[in-house]
């Protein structure tokens, strides 16, 4: 009996066994630099215990973890290409498809995903919230009767609502923060996550110039005119302290100051929020003289 040979098949590491062709395991990687989870290759070891190393690549992971394995022969390595190049297209096409299914999973499951889903969804609801408030400004029934019936199940589901809401504002920014702590401490957390799903991500958010981030999430005004000073930067924290002549002074120099933190957040992840902060609230403080 032919020894199961440890290959690398591209971005799978699979166990080909000459003598059982299309039974043998395998595991997806990230990479091709990439090697599976010490657990997975434990799981590749115990599945077949006659495993030889196909190359020093996979013979220096297993060993790594514990699981030293001879490197395989030239005639056993060449029968093991043979039979792994010779599978059928709907083999390849399954390996193919678990692949796709396990980097969707992970890309799903990442910290910036997350952010990201929270994010529309948060903002989703509020335009939930606001829906339900202009109707309740025009809702007008009597103290009894079917329609007092259903101001009660409408309050409840308002009551619902808002409980919803507050839950996803504290999801949200307790994954920004932790996401994009820079990021989070000049902006605050909430518009920090809107930005990173309005961007597409925290890398593209930092790339952006300082004058487009000022923008980001802003509706162009149907009619004439100037057009708008700032979208999602809003509602940043202190911008409405700031009277509506000087908001956009303010956007400006918080839009460069955010870009600063966004690059650190996806590069170096160092702490730059505490040089950053003082540049803040100084500038702040500057146009709030301005006023007076």
């Amino acid at each position: 009996m032919a020894p199961s040979v440890l290959l690398r098949e591209g971005r799978r590491w699979t166990v080909v066994d000459p003598d059982r062709p299309g039974g043998a395991p395998s595991e997806a990687v990230r990479s091709l630099a990439d090697v599976p989870e010490p657990s997975a290759l434990r799981r590749l070891v115990a599945a077949t215990p006659t495993l030889q190393a196909g190359d020093a690549v996979v013979a220096r992971a297993l060993g790594a973890v514990g699981l030293s394995r001879p490197l395989a022969g030239p005639v056993d390595f060449a029968r093991a290409r043979t039979v792994a190049a010779g599978r059928p297209t709907s083999e390849w096409r399954s390996m193919l498809l678990d692949e796709a299914r396990s980097a969707l999973e992970r890309t799903l499951a990442s910290p910036e995903e997350t952010v990201i889903a929270l994010a529309r969804e948060e903002e989703r609801v509020e335009r939930a919230r606001t829906r339900d408030d202009g109707a309740l400004s025009s809702w007008v029934g009597p103290s009894e009767g079917p329609l007092a019936e259903y101001a009660t199940a409408w309050k409840t589901y308002r009551v619902a609502l808002e409980r919803h809401h507050a839950d996803l504002v504290r999801r949200l920014e307790g994954a920004t923060r932790a996401f994009a702590p820079n990021l989070s401490r000049v902006v605050g957390a909430r518009v920090a996550g809107r930005l990173v799903a309005a961007a597409g991500g925290l890398p593209a958010l930092g790339r952006m110039p300082a004058s487009r981030l000022q923008l980001l999430g802003s509706r162009r005004r149907p009619a004439g005119g100037r057009g708008p000073r700032f979208g999602l930067l809003y509602r940043a924290e202190g911008l409405d302290r700031l009277p509506p002549d000087r908001q956009g002074a303010y956007a400006r120099s918080l839009a460069a100051l955010a870009v600063i933190a966004a690059r650190a957040d996806s590069t170096t992840r160092a702490d730059v929020a505490a040089a950053l902060l003082p540049r803040r609230d100084r500038r702040r403080a500057q146009l709030e003289r301005r006023r007076a």
